[in-house]
């Protein structure tokens, strides 16, 4: 299998591009967005740029392409549309992003909301979404089919210019064309802001927003010195975790006879280094009665193969994402950070339910735990040196008091409610909050560092980039590149389909 280098993937990044722009001269935008779509994919799995400025001034010129004069459309802000916002949802998944979060605050501040998603027949993943916004009189629903990129982005540009709002808030992922697309369309409708829900990796769509809305001082460090974007245009607002009222579904152990250590997030965020596992071995082979619960998402064959190869299936439990993650944070002694790529929403959901988060980084990971929170904690949390990182987990593991004390100083470390949502009136009526960004220091490498240790792993993640995504030019090159992924693409695929058969 071919070697991955940042000289190949930047040769696979200009032919792309070179690609892209034949089909937009040809007129043909379909093809186009699908081969930039691919790009994108592949600079969010190798973060080798944090943002491409060739791919967004294609999206404006297929923008003008595809709408013509009507990206000249004005609109005059007036008492009629004040408090009326449209709030685009690529995901429309309950607890993924920031969703719940930002309709909870726009609902507590009276706006007029049309809720804008796509249609799905993956029943129970959007309940909560749909709760919330039904019982809210304010609010429209309205779900479009997904089809070709462009007529997607023509009906919803086409909602959001019959529902006349003065702002949008744009949440989305890193290689949503159609939704860039229909944003970028608009650019001088009404004022657009793209909550930056991936701060740290890259993202298309600078093209689609007037601000953007940073989390937290980091991103607004990368999206000013490495995106280019200018200061003017950034806002920060710190977000909090959702506690979905869910009951507990239960262990697959005996939760009370033991102390459980708890970690969880995307997969991929605990595959680029063994260092992790190796903190489960030593947490279940040094102390008794303790065992180590992980729960996530994704491709599960590494610790599934982990937990296999060194027996421990009666110690360390692998369970997927699930809606009574609130209920699981309840039932746990504390929660140890992923790695090498931490996470931040779980690190919150454990401070709201007063469980102690702990976490580990290498030196050169200039991103820590502390960046998520408000202020930072009178404890440490973050830790460089290895061993001191697993002393700290065995001093909370046997003394209780020790890990009580850290407990009871987790308070206002994470936004609430009610400050967020005054936050969130401040932004879209005065364009700023309260937040002021302090300097952090960035390595434009880190990520790429961290993305090029997972595809080492598996190098063939970044050539099944070109055949997810239903291009006959793309799957011809990747097979040329790296005979034989394609046709054992092909050959999983017809597994599963038998198996679900059967």
């Amino acid at each position: 299998m071919s070697k991955i280098t940042r000289y190949g993937i930047e040769k696979d990044l200009a032919w792309l591009k070179s690609i892209s722009k034949a089909y937009i001269r040809r007129g043909k935008f379909e093809r186009a967005l699908n081969t930039i779509r691919i790009t994108a994919d592949l600079l969010y799995q190798t973060n080798v740029v944090h943002s491409d400025d060739d791919l967004e001034t294609m999206m404006k010129e297929i923008s003008g392409l595809c709408f013509g004069t009507k990206n000249n459309l004005v609109q005059t802000r007036n008492s009629n549309n004040d408090r009326k916002v449209v709030f685009y949802d690529l995901f429309s998944i309950d607890n993924r992003g920031l969703t719940e979060q930002y309709l909870e605050g726009l609902i507590r501040n009276n706006y007029q909301i049309l809720y804008l998603g796509y249609k799905s027949n993956k029943t129970g993943r959007s309940d909560n979404i749909f709760r919330q916004l039904s019982g809210y009189s304010g609010a429209e629903v309205r779900l479009i089919d997904k089809g070709k990129f462009v007529d997607m982005a023509s009906e919803l540009r086409n909602h959001v210019i019959e529902y006349n709002p003065s702002a949008g808030l744009i949440h989305t992922s890193p290689s949503d064309v159609s939704g860039i697309l229909a944003f970028c369309s608009l650019r001088n409708f009404f004022c657009r802001y793209l909550i930056n829900i991936t701060d740290h990796a890259f993202w298309l769509g600078k093209c689609s927003a007037d601000k953007f809305i940073e989390f937290r001082s980091y991103g607004f460090n990368i999206s000013k010195n490495l995106r280019k974007i200018d200061s003017e245009q950034l806002v920060i607002l710190p977000y909090y975790p959702i506690q979905a009222a869910v009951p507990f579904q239960g262990f697959p152990f005996d939760y009370e006879a033991n102390k459980v250590i708890f970690s969880g997030g995307s997969l991929y965020k605990i595959y680029g280094d063994d260092f992790f596992f190796s903190v489960n071995k030593h947490i279940v082979s040094k102390h008794d009665n303790v065992v180590f619960l992980y729960m996530g998402n994704g491709d599960p064959k590494i610790i599934k193969s982990f937990i296999a190869k060194n027996r421990l299936e009666k110690r360390v439990y692998y369970l997927k994402e699930r809606k009574d993650i609130s209920e699981v944070f309840k039932r746990i002694w504390f929660y140890i950070d992923t790695f090498p790529i931490g996470g931040g929403l779980m690190t919150q959901l454990a401070i709201a339910n007063k469980k102690v988060p702990v976490s580990y980084r290498r030196p050169d990971q200039l991103s820590n735990t502390e960046q998520f929170l408000l202020k930072k904690p009178s404890f440490k949390i973050t830790f460089e040196d290895k061993t001191e990182f697993l002393k700290e987990l065995d001093l909370l593991i046997t003394d209780p008091m020790y890990l009580k004390s850290h407990e009871e100083k987790l308070n206002d470390l994470v936004i609430d409610k009610t400050a967020f949502s005054e936050q969130l009136d401040s932004i879209l009526q005065n364009g700023e909050t309260t937040f002021q960004q302090t300097y952090c220091k960035i390595d434009p490498n880190e990520f790429f560092r961290e993305s090029m240790r997972l595809l080492e792993r598996d190098p063939s993640k970044y050539y099944m980039i070109f055949l997810k995504r239903h291009s006959l030019r793309a799957w011809i090159y990747a097979e040329r590149k790296n005979p034989g992924v394609f046709l054992k693409k092909i050959t999983e695929i017809s597994r599963r389909k038998r198996n679900r058969s059967h």
